[in-house]
């Protein structure tokens, strides 16, 4: 399935990287392609660590790449030239040395796979409105600050995407916190308790994602003025200070939304109606 979401990736990779870069394109294609493969590779078998439910090598894993990453740009800038097309290679070189890595575990079952018609037919059948499902998702956020900038102007879509960034993201980390570990368990009691089991775990992951979610929405809201002089400039402070709760509160219902409906979706195998959700949350915003 990798390998058939790389294939599905490389003509739009092209277009991007066309799009993007026109003068630097076939370097940035294949560093994009390359990056396709190795996130591909990384992410299969994070999922298969989280389906262990093995936090420690999952952890190592996460950590390694971030370090490699931030390591390989840092000394390709420093050694080659401070472009952003070096940048890109080290973090690119970084991630498929990790990709590798995570390879092995898989080397003892290549020689045995076989593609299974019928397991591929069943695993395209569910995963096939992921795809749209994920973009629509993507661009989501994107049209959130082209609406702003229509409205408002640059200036206020600066500040909207300061403040989100430094709302969202501790909000985000407690949600995953609970997310890494509640899905495999919710899928397991799925598959063998059923979903009267599903939905007692879920009740215990909802429960706890309000409990982490809501005090630190909570403190967000009352520290605003404090936190917000002290990590962002003078020219958005008087903004951000009055839309941080709105970005707060709402940080914490699309956690909720992910990490707790979403699942449900998955849970019942009703993507299409998740998609059609979404659907119609971008067909409200063009409204």
């Amino acid at each position: 399935m990798t390998g058939l979401a790389l294939v599905v990736s490389v003509p739009l990779s092209a277009l991007l990287t066309l799009l993007a870069a026109p003068d630097q394109w076939v370097g940035f294609f294949a560093l994009l392609v390359a990056m396709t493969f190795a996130s591909g590779v990384v992410r299969l078998r994070l999922a298969e660590l989280q389906a262990e439910q093995n936090a420690s090598r999952y952890f190592m894993i996460e950590v390694a790449r971030a370090i490699l990453s931030l390591g390989a740009s840092l000394a390709l800038v420093a050694l080659v030239e401070p472009t952003f097309m070096a940048l890109s290679a080290g973090f690119v070189g970084a991630n498929i040395a990790v990709a590798l890595v995570c390879l092995l575990s898989f080397a003892p079952d290549l020689p045995r796979m076989a593609l299974d018609r019928t397991v591929v037919k069943s695993i395209l059948s569910y995963a096939g409105p992921i795809v749209p499902l994920t973009a629509l998702q993507a661009l989501i956020p994107l049209t959130e600050r082209y609406v702003i900038q229509f409205v408002a102007g640059p200036a206020a879509v600066g500040i909207y995407a300061a403040v989100q960034n430094l709302v969202q993201q501790p909000i985000s980390m407690l949600a995953s916190a609970v997310a890494l570990s509640a899905f495999p368990i919710i899928m397991r009691s799925a598959e063998t308790e059923g979903h009267p089991g599903a939905q007692s775990r879920m009740r215990e992951a909802g429960a706890y994602l309000l409990a982490l979610g809501l005090p630190a929405v909570a403190g967000i809201i009352a520290l605003r003025s404090e936190i917000v002089s002290v990590v962002l400039g003078e020219e958005f402070r008087a903004g951000a200070i009055a839309i941080v709760p709105w970005v707060a509160v709402t940080a914490l219902l699309v956690n909720l939304k992910y990490h707790y409906f979403d699942v449900a979706f998955h849970v019942t195998r009703r993507v299409l109606v998740q998609l059609a959700t979404l659907l119609r949350r971008r067909s409200l915003r063009r409204r």
